[in-house]
Formats: C-alpha cells, sequence, structure tokens
C-alpha cells in the first residue's frame, strides 16, 4: 500500500507535467496566434476542385507559404467557388501572380500554387482575387471534352451517310457514271487523240518558234559585235586624240600656227571620216542580213497566225 510519501510525489509529479504540457501550448499557440497573416481569395469558374480540402497547402513557386481557410460556392454566381487562403505575413504576393491546382504526390489531393510574380509588379492588395490559372488536369479535361464533342458529331454524320436511302442514292449514282461512261468511251477516246494531235502540232510549233529566235538572237549577236568592232576601231581613237591635240593647240599656238594646224586637222579628219565611211560600208551588209533574217521571221510568225485564223480546226485533223 502506496504511502502518503509517495502519494504526495505522485501527485506533485503529474502536476508539473500538466502544467509543463499547458505552458508548452500556450506558448506554440500563442505564437502562432501572435502570427500575422494575409488574406486573398482564389474564385474557380466552372472548374472542379476535388481534391482540395480545407487546411491545404498553399504553395508559391515550391515553397510552403500558407494553407487554405475556407472553400465555398459563390452566392452570386453558382458555377463559381471561392477559396480563401491565407499566407505568412510579408509574403509579396505581386499583381501578375496566378494561382492553379497542383496535385500532392498520388494521393488525389490537391494544393494551390502560386506562380508568376516580377520584380517589376506592384504589390497585391491584401484581401484581393489572385487570377485562377487553368491546371494542366483541367485543360487536359477540356480538350478530351471537346473531342468527345467532336467524335460524337462525326458518329452522327457517318450514321445519317450511312442511312438506306443515302446508300441507295449512291449506289445509284455510281451506276449512272459507269452508264456514261461506257456510252461516252468512243468519244472519250477520239477526244483523247485529239488532244495527242495538238499537243504535238504545239511542240512542232514551239520548235520552229525556238529556231527562229535562235537565228535572230545570233544576228543580234554578230550586229552588236559589228558595233564593238567600229567602236574599238583605231580611227575612234584618232580622232580623240586629233581632238586633244586641236584644243592643246589653240591653247598654246598662235594665229599663223593656229590656222596651220587647223588645216592639218580638218586634213586628218577628211581622212579619218573617209575611213569611218568606209567601215560603215563593210557593216552595212550585216545589218541587211540582220533585217532580212527578222523579215524571214515575221512571215513565218504571219503566215502561222493566218492559217490558224482561217482554220482552227487544222491543228485538230493533223
Amino acid at each position: 500500500m502506496a504511502t502518503k510519501a509517495q502519494k504526495f510525489r505522485l501527485g506533485v509529479f503529474l502536476t508539473s507535467g500538466v502544467l509543463i504540457i499547458l505552458v508548452s501550448l500556450v506558448v506554440i499557440a500563442g505564437g502562432k496566434l501572435s502570427q500575422k497573416r494575409d488574406t486573398y481569395y482564389i474564385k474557380f469558374q466552372d472548374e472542379s476542385i476535388s481534391g482540395l480540402d480545407v487546411g491545404g497547402k498553399v504553395n508559391y513557386h515550391g515553397i510552403s507559404v500558407g494553407r487554405v481557410e475556407d472553400i465555398k460556392i459563390s452566392e452570386k454566381d453558382v458555377t463559381s467557388i471561392v477559396v480563401t487562403i491565407s499566407v505568412d505575413g510579408g509574403t509579396p504576393i505581386k499583381n501578375d501572380v496566378s494561382a492553379v491546382l497542383s496535385p500532392v504526390g498520388i494521393t488525389g489531393l490537391n494544393a494551390i500554387e502560386l506562380k508568376g510574380g516580377s520584380n517589376e509588379s506592384d504589390l497585391m492588395p491584401v484581401e484581393s482575387y489572385i487570377r485562377v490559372e487553368q491546371s494542366a488536369l483541367g485543360s487536359i479535361t477540356n480538350k478530351a471534352v471537346s473531342i468527345t464533342e467532336q467524335l460524337d458529331l462525326l458518329i452522327k454524320s457517318l450514321n445519317k451517310l450511312a442511312d438506306s436511302n443515302n446508300i441507295d442514292n449512291i449506289s445509284s449514282i455510281i451506276q449512272n457514271l459507269d452508264d456514261i461512261l461506257t456510252e461516252n468511251r468512243s468519244s472519250l477516246e477520239g477526244t483523247m487523240q485529239n488532244l495527242e494531235a495538238i499537243s504535238g502540232d504545239v511542240s512542232r510549233f514551239t520548235n520552229v518558234l525556238d529556231a527562229k529566235i535562235d537565228t535572230l538572237a545570233s544576228a543580234t549577236t554578230q550586229t552588236l559585235n559589228s558595233i564593238n568592232a567600229i567602236l574599238a576601231n583605231e580611227s575612234i581613237g584618232n580622232i580623240m586624240a586629233n581632238v586633244d591635240s586641236l584644243s592643246a593647240d589653240l591653247a598654246n599656238a598662235d594665229l599663223d600656227v593656229l590656222i596651220q594646224s587647223l588645216n592639218s586637222s580638218v586634213i586628218r579628219l577628211e581622212a579619218t571620216l573617209n575611213t569611218i565611211d568606209n567601215t560603215v560600208v563593210r557593216s552595212r551588209r550585216d545589218w541587211f542580213d540582220i533585217l532580212d533574217n527578222a523579215r524571214e521571221t515575221m512571215e513565218n510568225l504571219s503566215e502561222f497566225s493566218k492559217q490558224i485564223n482561217d482554220s482552227p480546226a487544222a491543228l485538230l485533223k493533223n
């Protein structure tokens, strides 16, 4: 049987333990209660927030900064769900921050993940609404719904197309096309032969035209060579030298010397003009050849155009 001393010591021990526990709870709870917290709201529009519960975590860039305080349906809009969150006082929530649902492991629970925010943006006032960014799961779900709706429309269209009346109409159209091809096979073959003949005539005409163009290009090249030869003739250089010499004489010579130089220059100029005249006479034949080739080409083209204009069916007959 326990003595009074033992009972006293046991009572003191229990009392001391209870007091220590109470003091610890008061200190911890007092620190939590005295900690400043900022409140913000998040409105989810037409989006399921299944897995998000009161007391759930609020993370910012992967760091826990708060918790979910309340979840309720908006009184003004039944399609909206308002989530109240609280974050540690002083957490820099900027105006360009957005909220998104983030899964927590494989438990099926969700947390609030705050994303974005830049140094240039202003701080968001406390008790403001943080804009919502659609989660990856929500985006996939919306796309899946859209794809399902389109598949449903496609299936309905295929069902309408596979209707017995439509099948009969399609069969009738195919049969009519087959009959038309059978009846007009000879006409189609004749048309194809005419097209082949036309293609041959066009090819021959193209070859003739190419030959005429080549001839004209060759004649033009010869003309240019003749002109270059005239320009490269020493007579032109002599003329320029004589002009320079005459200019120098005019600047430096006396009148008598100037007159003698002029007479000499006139004589040389006359000889030069005679040389140019002889050169022009020799190149005149080349010009005549060029004109003859061009005239022959135009006559051929005029004759071909006249034949086509008078008898367009001649191409088909050939």
